[in-house]
Formats: structure tokens, C-alpha cells, sequence
């Protein structure tokens, strides 16, 4: 039985291993010498004042996954349209042999169960973590 396969894009591989790790030195950047100032900054805040603004660097710090969520749901869409995986004009980073029936359903249901848990997890952490501060605050502990 012949497969039919999707070739990878060598110049999107290259762009998207130079995005990552661009990324990636860009927060460790941040983490080595911003960070630092940001915990003197809070230091030397009112406890009260710097517990409010940690709480709310927090709840916005667990709402950056999100678009990836709606990244998966939309992929899914797309798969679930189709019947196939990868859809028509995906651009690949490694060559895909392409799944179709119920195997793409299958995948796309994956995919669309991934985005709800990021978003259920996203937004559960967001506000647990504005909830726990906030009880912090008003019991002085």
C-alpha cells in the first residue's frame, strides 16, 4: 500500500529552530537579569502592596498559554473539516504521512481535548492563584 506524504519545508524548520531558540535566550535574559530586579523592586514594596502585585503578575503569567489553546482548537477544526491530518497547506518541520478517517478524528479529538485542559488549567491556576493571595492578604500570614 503506497502512503502519501507530506514533505517538510526546510526554510520554515530553520525558522521555526531560530524562533525557539531565540526565544529561549530572550527569557533567560529576562530570568537572569530582570528578575532580579523585579524581587528588589518587591522587596521594598509594602508586603500588602507587593503580595497585590505578585498576585496579579501571576494570574496574567497563567493566562500566556491560552492562544495556544485556541491554536489546537482551531487545528482540530480544520482536521475534523478535512478528515485528514495534516490539513491542506499545513507547513511541516519534519515530513508527515498523511492520516485519514477516523484516525484524523481521533487526533483532531486530541487535539480539541489539549486545548479545553490548557484552557481549564490556564484559567483554574489564573484565579486560584488570585484566590490563595488575596486570603494571604487578609489574614496577614
Amino acid at each position: 500500500m503506497v502512503q502519501d506524504i507530506v514533505f517538510a519545508d526546510r526554510k520554515y524548520r530553520n525558522r521555526v529552530i531560530l524562533t525557539t531558540l531565540t526565544t529561549l535566550l530572550i527569557f533567560t535574559f529576562l530570568i537572569i537579569f530582570i528578575l532580579p530586579l523585579i524581587i528588589d523592586i518587591l522587596q521594598r514594596m509594602e508586603p500588602e502592596k507587593a503580595m497585590k502585585t505578585e498576585a496579579t503578575i501571576l494570574f496574567f503569567l497563567f493566562l500566556v498559554p491560552i492562544p495556544t489553546g485556541f491554536k489546537l482548537l482551531s487545528l482540530s477544526n480544520r482536521i475534523l473539516r478535512e478528515e485528514r491530518y495534516p490539513p491542506e497547506g499545513m507547513k511541516l518541520i519534519h515530513n508527515q504521512i498523511i492520516i485519514r478517517g477516523d484516525k484524523a478524528k481521533l487526533r483532531a479529538y486530541v487535539f480539541m481535548l489539549m486545548a479545553f485542559l490548557i484552557f481549564f488549567i490556564c484559567i483554574f491556576c489564573a484565579f486560584s492563584a488570585q484566590i490563595f493571595l488575596s486570603v494571604l492578604i487578609t489574614t496577614g500570614s
